[in-house]
C-alpha cells in the first residue's frame, strides 16, 4: 500500500496557514496581556468610585467619616483647626476628610471630584464658619468673580453649592453641622442650613449628639449649577434641637 501524502503545493499551503494562525494567535495573546497590564496599572491606583463606575448618588455614607468644609484664612487659622477641631474628632474615632490632609489622593480624581465623592460618603459635613467663608456664603459667585486665580474662593464656593444642594434635596440640614468662628451673631443673607450654629468646644456635647444622630434622608444626586440652587426651603422639624428655634444661634462670646 502506498502511504498517503499531500501534494507538495497543498502541503506548503497548509503549513503556511498553520504558521499564520500561530503568529496571529501569539500577537492576540500579547495584545491581551498588554491590555490587562495597562488596565491593572490604571485602575489599581484609581479610587474605588471610579473602578466600579459608581455615580455620586450610589456612594454609601460611612458613619465614622466627616467632611470638613473650611476657608484657608491663614496658616495660624489652619493650625488652630487642625489642633482644636480635627485632632479631637480623630481622638473620638472619626475619620476627618480635610483636603489638606489628602493632597496625594486628589491627583487622580482632581479636587472637585474628590470633594464631591467624600462629601457624599461622609455621614456629616462640618462647616467652619470663619469670616471669609461666611462672606462667600453671602456673596456667592460675586466673591469669586472671573478671577480664576482665586482657587481657594472657587473651591469653597463649589463646596457651598454641594452643601446647599444636599439641604435642598433632603429638605433637612441634619447632615450639616456649622461651627461659628466669628464674633457676634450670624448676619442676614446666609443660607438656611446655616441657621443653627455651634461654638467649638463650648457646645461639644450638642455637636457630638448631632454627629451621632442619623440623617433625615440621603440625597440621591448632586448638581452644582448655580441656577439649580434654592435657599427658600425652611429647615424641617428634625433640625430643631432641645426646644431651640432653628434660627437661634450660639455665637462666640
Amino acid at each position: 500500500m502506498v502511504p498517503f501524502s499531500y501534494p507538495p503545493k497543498l502541503e506548503q499551503d497548509i503549513t503556511s496557514s498553520l504558521m499564520a494562525a500561530i503568529i496571529v494567535g501569539t500577537c492576540v495573546g500579547i495584545a491581551f496581556f498588554i491590555a490587562v497590564a495597562v488596565a491593572w496599572k490604571l485602575y489599581g491606583r484609581l479610587p474605588s468610585s471610579f473602578v466600579h463606575k459608581r455615580s455620586i448618588s450610589q456612594i454609601v455614607e460611612e458613619e465614622s467619616q466627616v467632611y470638613l468644609s473650611y476657608y484657608n484664612e491663614n496658616e495660624q487659622f489652619i493650625e488652630y483647626i487642625m489642633a482644636n477641631v480635627v485632632k479631637p474628632l480623630f481622638d473620638m474615632g472619626y475619620v476627618v476628610m480635610m483636603d489638606k490632609m489628602y493632597l496625594n489622593d486628589q491627583v487622580d480624581e482632581g479636587p472637585a471630584r474628590w470633594a464631591q465623592t467624600h462629601i457624599a460618603s461622609s455621614s456629616k459635613v462640618i462647616v467652619v464658619c470663619s469670616p471669609r467663608y461666611v462672606e462667600i456664603c453671602q456673596r456667592g459667585q460675586a466673591a469669586v468673580g472671573d478671577n480664576r486665580s482665586k482657587t481657594e474662593e472657587s473651591r469653597v464656593w463649589f463646596e457651598i453649592q454641594i452643601i446647599s444642594n444636599i439641604y435642598t434635596k433632603n429638605k433637612s440640614a441634619s447632615k450639616i453641622i456649622c461651627l461659628w468662628m466669628n464674633n457676634g451673631r450670624p448676619p442676614n443673607g446666609l443660607p438656611p442650613w446655616m441657621g443653627v450654629t455651634y461654638t467649638w468646644p463650648k457646645d461639644i456635647d450638642e455637636i457630638v449628639r448631632r454627629l451621632k444622630r442619623p440623617n433625615r434622608k440621603t440625597f440621591t444626586s448632586i448638581s452644582t449649577t448655580e441656577s439649580n440652587l434654592s435657599y427658600s426651603v425652611d429647615i424641617s422639624d428634625d433640625d430643631v434641637f432641645d426646644g431651640r428655634s432653628s434660627h437661634v444661634t450660639m455665637s462666640v462670646s
